[in-house]
């Protein structure tokens, strides 16, 4: 019985459609075999910078604003998890399973500030004694919880320079300081979770980070005082001056979102809207694994995906699910796994594409 240290460094540049984000951190883990090969223990502790940036004229929902406002972040975070692997092979696995439980706590430190805690499973079930040819059944689920400790006031905002909220009004509902939207929203955007895309542990068939709760994307502007005001895209900030129009109502031509919308149901466009991430998440993956050929190291596989990220004060709802469904084949390659999936959205909205053609270089890792 033997303990493992493993040392961990990282430096990423990560390019999304509505953001970039810059990240450099180390981490130190130290794992323990609780019996003989299967369940292990670990400790560990990490630390981490991040700065995202790219939003083009301040025209972001709230908590991407605030992530451009705050600048660079750290969080210094301190884990403790429990995985057991009864797998029969490692690289092809046929019988056994994969399940594991993390607790995460961040705030020794750094900016944010939370407790995690997220919990995993894959199992692998042999179908050849049904389907009458080699083939496996793939179960994934996961289910992840962040207990936010941050407030809005730790974020470095353009707020109301007055110190009264009579002062601060601006007058219209539509419009208002990035200190007073969103404000129950506190988890840092870099720590939620977003699904959609390829992963043993996303939900296929959308597109990368593209499920998740979504807010109106703002756009802003300077008031006479010098402070920022922001609005929901397609309405004016300030007051325009035109007979009978004021600040807060939608510009001619435009489809405006309310700065409160909240469900897909709420946004009269999709289009101006961004997801923003949940603090709260659910999926479950079901698949079939099936040889293609052996010699040449192909496979291919169908599946059927449901889950989805939900934000604070919301509660984790099946229900509100979104489902996937596709195929793909994967080559182990000697360059390594190379896995092409195409998958289709089986509840598109609006704004959605019906169909989803991903590529990795590296296959699933359980």
């Amino acid at each position: 019985t033997v303990a493992s240290l493993s040392l961990t460094g990282q430096s990423a540049t990560s390019e999304y459609v509505d953001f970039s984000e810059k990240l450099q951190g180390a981490s130190a883990s130290l794992s323990y075999p609780l019996d003989e090969s299967y369940t292990f223990a670990s400790a560990g502790y990490s630390y981490s910078k991040r700065k995202v940036t790219g939003f083009q004229q301040f025209q972001a929902a709230s908590l991407l604003e605030r992530e451009e406002f705050q600048g660079e972040t750290s969080s210094s975070m301190a884990s403790l998890s429990l995985r057991r692997d009864t797998r029969d092979d490692y690289r092809f696995p046929k019988s056994g399973g994969v399940s594991g439980i993390a607790l995460e706590f961040s705030g020794l430190g750094g900016f944010s500030k939370f407790l995690r805690i997220e919990g995993r499973t894959t199992q692998f079930f042999p179908l050849k004694r049904w389907l009458g040819f080699e083939s496996t059944f793939v179960f994934n689920s996961r289910i992840g919880y962040v207990l936010p400790f941050n407030t809005i006031g730790d974020y470095s905002l353009p707020g109301c320079g007055f110190s009264s909220a009579s002062e601060c009004n601006t007058g219209s509902y539509q419009v208002r300081f990035l200190t007073d939207i969103d404000t129950d929203l506190k988890l840092p955007l870099t720590e939620r979770y977003f699904l959609g895309g390829l992963g043993a542990f996303q939900v296929r068939g959308f597109k990368q980070r593209s499920l998740g709760p979504r807010r109106a994307i703002l756009t802003s502007d300077v008031n006479s005082l010098g402070e920022r005001l922001f609005a929901p895209y397609g309405r004016y900030v300030l007051d325009p001056g035109i007979p009978g129009v004021k600040a807060g109502d939608c510009k001619p031509g435009n489809i405006c979102n309310n700065i409160e919308d909240k469900q897909i149901s709420d946004f009269a466009n999709l289009d101006t809207t961004d997801v923003i991430g949940g603090n709260s998440m659910m999926l479950v993956n079901l698949e079939i694994d099936f040889p293609i050929s052996e010699e040449m190291g192909l496979s291919g596989l169908v599946f059927f995906d449901a889950g989805n990220a939900f934000a604070e004060n919301d509660i984790i709802n099946p229900a509100d699910f979104r489902l996937g469904t596709g195929a793909g084949v994967q080559w182990f390659s000697p360059f390594g796994p190379i896995l092409v999936v195409i998958g289709f959205p089986l509840d598109p909205i609006a704004n959605e594409d019906s169909s989803v053609f991903e590529f990795s270089l590296g296959g699933q890792q359980y």
